[in-house]
């Protein structure tokens, strides 16, 4: 067998020179080399051959012109959030859970008696009239009062005294979900497991009650902040109520999360009770300032929020702010029937606003059903979508 002959081609030393002095083939900056150690480990990049820095860029010229803004700015940033029809609309009622346990009994006990405490302090009154001319007969003042009589007389809810009640009712209302977020965020953390759609679902709720505005703002507060600005008295006492509000409803959340869903289904009831008095009174022309025929218009984050017509009135916004307090009714009563590890069935598709509209809340098997039908929904539009693909491509 013939040995082979290994042969060793090494290139001239002028041509080695000239590729390493070649000014074309040579990068302008040199590029750092990186120290290796005995045991080949790369040092750290503060050790390495120091880099010449790039030129400065060319100072910008200062512009005065105007600055770009987006259009719907405020969309750029928010999750999901419903717009609903004029039939959905009409679908909402005052509804109430049934109470069935004793922390069900005391969670209703509770809003009712907060109720009580709220409607003394803003000095809620009847909020149609056919009720004020019933309490002022019974008052011995006859029943043939005129709406302004019983404005004047304290016995029909002027517009000041609902816009200082939706005032109130709305800086509250932004304090269980984000923080019923937080304890579950911490919660998925501590466990080092997923939290099965429980964090998402309670933001959009948040969120759906404030939006970002150079502060947190819930967009309903907002909406009615561009209607009447608080004073700073109503401010501190807002200020105060939250504090107690939100450190008490973090607390009890820790010792009973079901209980704190129920209590705040129970308070979102009370939401559409106010808001339902609020539209049979627009209803009635009972606030005649907020009437289309006195020019009134509603403040344009609205109509971009929940997509309302451009010409759309207080009752059109009063009616959707009512269909998301639904919303919220049928989700807190939905998530204190169930257990504290099983998925959040409304995390990933709602029930229609007219099911949310009309019950109160689906059982845990109500639930289970729920979520395996939208499983299927999108299994669904997930293999039917491949195949779209998949036939696209064969076309080609």
């Amino acid at each position: 067998m013939l040995a082979r002959r290994s042969v060793v081609v090494r290139a001239a030393p002028t041509f080695a020179r000239s590729l390493s002095t070649s000014t074309v083939l040579q990068s302008p900056t040199p590029t750092p080399r990186r120290k290796v150690d005995e045991k080949g480990y790369e040092h750290h990049f503060k050790d390495s051959v120091a880099v010449a820095p790039e030129p400065a860029p060319a100072a910008v010229q200062p512009t005065t012109a105007a600055p770009w803004q987006p259009s719907r700015p405020h969309e750029k940033y928010l999750l999901a959030y419903p717009v609903y029809s004029p039939a959905e609309l009409d679908a909402v009622k005052v509804t109430s859970f049934e109470p069935k346990t004793m922390a069900d009994k005391w969670a209703r006990f509770l809003v009712k008696k907060a109720r009580w405490a709220f409607d003394l302090v803003s000095g809620y009154k009847h909020a149609d009239s056919d009720a004020a001319r019933a309490a002022a007969k019974k008052d011995g003042k006859g029943d043939d009062l005129s709406l302004q009589q019983l404005r004047d007389q304290g016995y029909l809810m002027r517009r000041d005294d609902w816009m200082l009640r939706i005032l109130f009712l709305e800086s509250i209302a932004g304090v269980p979900g984000f923080t019923a977020a937080m304890l579950r965020h911490l919660r998925s953390l501590r466990l080092m497991r997923r939290d099965g759609g429980w964090i998402n679902g309670l933001l959009q709720e948040a969120e759906n009650e404030r939006m970002v505005r150079r502060l947190l703002e819930p967009p309903h507060l907002l909406t009615f902040l561009k209607i009447r600005g608080p004073s700073p008295l109503f401010r501190l006492m807002v200020l105060a109520a939250q504090g107690v509000f939100t450190n008490a409803f973090f607390l009890s959340y820790i010792v009973s999360p079901k209980s704190c869903h129920r209590f705040v289904g129970y308070l979102e009831e009370e939401a559409v009770h106010t808001y339902t008095g609020l539209v049979k009174a627009l209803e009635r022309n009972e606030v005649p300032e907020w009437a289309p025929e006195t020019g009134f218009r509603v403040p344009q984050i609205s109509i971009d929020y929940w997509r309302l017509p451009q010409d759309a009135t207080m009752l059109d916004l009063v009616r959707a702010v009512r269909a998301d307090e639904a919303g919220h009714r049928f989700v807190n009563h939905t998530l204190a029937n169930l257990g504290q590890d099983d998925p959040n069935p409304t995390s990933f598709k709602h029930a229609s606003a007219t099911v949310q509209g009309t019950q109160t809340g689906f059982s845990r098997d109500e639930s289970i059903a729920w979520a395996k039908q939208v499983e299927e929904e999108m299994t669904s539009a997930k293999k039917a979508g491949e195949e779209e693909m998949r036939k696209l491509e064969e076309r080609k």
